[in-house]
């Protein structure tokens, strides 16, 4: 799941990343290194740098895009898959994640790299 939302990240030309450990995933939007496993370079989780630069507008729709496409529920950049989770919900999962992406492109919020 976390290669797979990932990669619709970085296919669409926004700047971000999905990592994580374990069963959990956390989608980062704004600048950082491409490379989600390294985590030391990304920005300190601050509401300055979670939220600057419109990033708290991108992720706050991509979150809506999923419930509303997918019935996929995140606290806003985090999300948990568990052993009740299958291969179908894994699919649907990064269809209503890679719909929103490219919802947010539309609506201008997402930020992009340059």
């Amino acid at each position: 799941l976390r290669r797979g939302m990932h990669s619709a990240i970085q296919e669409r030309g926004i700047s971000g990343a999905c990592y994580g450990d374990s069963s959990m995933f956390h989608v980062y939007l704004g600048d950082c290194d491409s490379d989600p496993t390294e985590y030391s370079k990304l920005p300190p989780a601050t509401a300055a740098t979670l939220f600057k630069g419109g990033a708290g507008e991108a992720m706050s729709r991509l979150r809506k895009n999923l419930l509303f496409s997918g019935g996929v529920d995140t606290w806003l950049r985090i999300g948990i898959c568990s052993m009740a989770h299958n291969d179908e919900d894994v699919e649907q999962t990064l269809e209503a994640f890679s719909n929103g992406l490219d919802t947010i492109i539309e609506d201008g919020v997402a930020p992009l790299r340059k």
